[in-house]
């Protein structure tokens, strides 16, 4: 049956949620004609387990600060309502079965297609929906065309590459900004640096970060 539109969604611990975040779901949302894009923060991540993070209901809200003014973005609660590890698997094929009439298409950096031959039934997720990948500069184009294909192969994966070049910016480099008062302004947006501020995520008191 053909779906009547697409519906993209982009997970992530968004530990926080940034502006290349953005930016990579405004490309998708463009590039592909998508009907809308929902920002999915991670539950229990079983990938990251070794990181230290606030809990899932804070991440949510910096997220639904991040896409309030977008009329194209919206955020989801499906994984942090999870009991237990979260897994893409269950999540894509969920929201399957909440918009039966729409084609899901999971957004990532392209070096996620280098990890997603090693998660819980990948199959299942390149089943239940495309893949649009922003390309990052950690690997080439030859690389990820390889890797293309070599899904396509394996899993019939249907994979397509966003047109938008790498953006520098990391979670990481933001909370180690944050835990050494220097200034995010402008890496993340405004209403998100000022939450992070007010409830001292990331740190044991705020910084003005001269304001």
């Amino acid at each position: 049956m053909k779906k009547n539109s697409k519906i993209g969604v982009l997970g992530g611990t968004f530990n926080p949620v940034h502006i290349a975040h953005l930016m990579v779901a405004e490309s998708a949302g463009e590039y592909l004609d998508l009907e809308k894009v929902i920002f999915v923060p991670s539950g229990c991540s079983y990938m990251k387990a070794d990181i230290q993070m606030p809990e899932a209901g804070v991440r949510y809200e910096m997220t639904r600060l991040a896409v309030t003014d977008n009329p194209l973005f919206t955020v989801s609660d499906i994984e942090i309502r999870r009991i237990g590890n979260t897994y893409t698997y269950e999540t894509v094929e969920q929201l399957t079965s909440v918009y039966p009439d729409k084609e899901i298409v999971f957004i990532v950096g392209a070096d996620t297609l280098f990890a997603m031959d090693t998660w819980m039934y990948p199959e299942r997720i390149f089943r239940a929906a495309s893949i649009a990948a922003a390309i990052r500069n950690d690997k080439s184009r030859q690389e990820i065309k390889a890797q293309i294909a070599y899904l396509a192969e394996k899993y019939q994966a249907d994979i397509c590459l966003l047109p938008i070049t790498n953006i520098e910016i990391s979670s990481r480099d933001i909370r180690a900004r944050i835990i050494a008062g220097q200034s995010v302004r402008y890496m993340l947006p405004e209403a998100v640096r000022v939450y992070i501020l007010n409830h001292n995520i990331y740190t044991t008191r705020s910084r003005d970060e001269n304001s």
